[in-house]
C-alpha cells in the first residue's frame, strides 16, 4: 500500500505539473501480446506430502515441469498527457501516463512426466499428464517518456495528419492482482491429491493419514513492483469524422515494453521477465 501511495503521489505531481502547461491529454486503450522471457519462464508444479502421526514425517514429493510457456494477450487503459519542452525543427516533449495493464500467459504441460521419490505416490497418480495453467497479472504503471514530435507548418496543422512521433523512457509499476486457473490434467491432479489426502484422514489407520502442501513457483510470488523500458512510435490524426465536435483528435501508437529486472520471488524460478508489444489508440480531450 505504501508503494501504491508513492506512485499515486508521483503521478499526481507529474500530471499536475503537465496540466499547468500547454499540453495535449486524453485517454487511451491498447491491445497486443505479452510473453515471459528468461531461464525460469517455465512453471514447476510441486507438492510435498507428509505422514501425520505422533511425529510428522516426510512421505514424498510430486513434481511436474511445464513443456513451454505460451504468449498471451496484453491490454492497457488509462490517461496520458504530453507537453512540448523544446521547439525547433522538431518538438521534444515529455509524456506521462497513468495506466492499468493486464498481462496473460499460459504454461503447457503436454506429455510431461510426473516425478516422485515414493512408490506409493507413483502408483496412486498418473505418471504422464497433459494440461495447462493460465496466469493473469494486473499492474498500475506510470510511464515517463521523452518524445520527439515531428514539427508541422501552420498549413499542415490545418489538415488531418498531425505528425509522427517516437518516444523512449522508463515505466514504474506495482502489482494489483496475480491470479491463475488450471485446466485438463493439472486440474485433475489437484483434485486427485485432495481426494488422496481426504481419504487417508478418514481411514481407521491413523498411520496412513497424510497432509499435502503445494510449492510456489516464481510466477506465483511476483515482486510487488516492476521497472520497464518503453519504446514506441506513432502518429496523430484529427477531424477524422469531420463532425466538428470537440477536438476530434486521435493518436495511434505501437509500443514495445521490456522488463529491466527479474520478477520472481519464490525459492525456485526467479529468473524471468515480462515483455509486451501493444497497439494503442488515444482520444484527445
Amino acid at each position: 500500500m505504501r508503494k501504491l501511495a508513492v506512485i499515486c503521489i508521483i503521478a499526481s505531481l507529474t500530471v499536475g505539473g503537465l496540466w499547468s502547461l500547454d499540453l495535449d491529454w486524453g485517454i487511451k486503450y491498447g491491445f497486443g501480446s505479452s510473453k515471459l522471457t528468461g531461464d525460469d519462464r517455465g512453471y514447476e508444479l510441486g507438492y510435498d506430502l507428509e505422514t501425520v502421526g505422533v511425529v510428522n514425517a516426510p512421505l514424498g514429493y510430486l513434481t511436474l515441469n511445464s513443456r513451454k510457456t505460451e504468449s498471451g494477450a496484453a491490454q492497457n487503459l488509462g490517461l496520458w498527457g504530453c507537453v512540448n519542452l523544446v521547439k525547433k525543427t522538431d518538438s521534444v516533449g515529455l509524456q506521462a501516463e497513468l495506466i492499468w495493464e493486464r498481462f496473460r500467459y499460459e504454461h503447457l504441460f503436454e506429455g510431461r512426466s510426473l516425478s516422485t521419490n515414493n512408490l506409493l505416490l507413483a502408483t496412486e497418480f498418473a505418471d504422464t499428464l497433459e494440461g495447462s495453467i493460465h496466469r493473469t497479472v494486473d499492474y498500475i504503471t506510470l510511464p515517463i517518456l521523452f518524445r520527439l514530435q515531428q514539427e508541422l507548418t501552420q498549413e499542415q496543422k490545418g489538415g488531418q495528419y498531425q505528425g509522427a512521433f517516437i518516444y523512449l523512457g522508463p515505466s514504474f509499476g506495482i502489482v494489483l492482482s496475480n491470479t491463475s486457473s488450471s485446466e485438463g490434467g493439472i486440474k485433475a491432479l489437484e483434485t486427485d491429491i485432495e481426494d488422496f489426502v481426504l481419504a487417508s484422514q478418514t481411514d481407521a489407520d491413523v498411520a496412513n493419514s497424510y497432509l499435502s502442501q503445494r510449492r510456489e513457483s516464481g510466477s506465483e510470488q511476483l515482486l510487488t513492483y516492476k521497472t520497464d523500458l518503453v519504446v514506441g512510435l506513432g502518429f496523430g490524426l484529427r477531424d477524422i469524422f469531420q463532425l466538428g465536435l470537440g477536438k476530434d483528435g486521435f493518436v495511434f501508437d505501437l509500443r514495445y515494453t521490456a522488463g529491466l529486472h527479474d520478477l520472481g520471488k519464490a525459492n525456485l524460478r526467479k529468473a524471468f521477465r515480462m515483455r509486451s508489444i501493444v497497439v494503442s489508440v488515444g482520444v484527445l480531450l
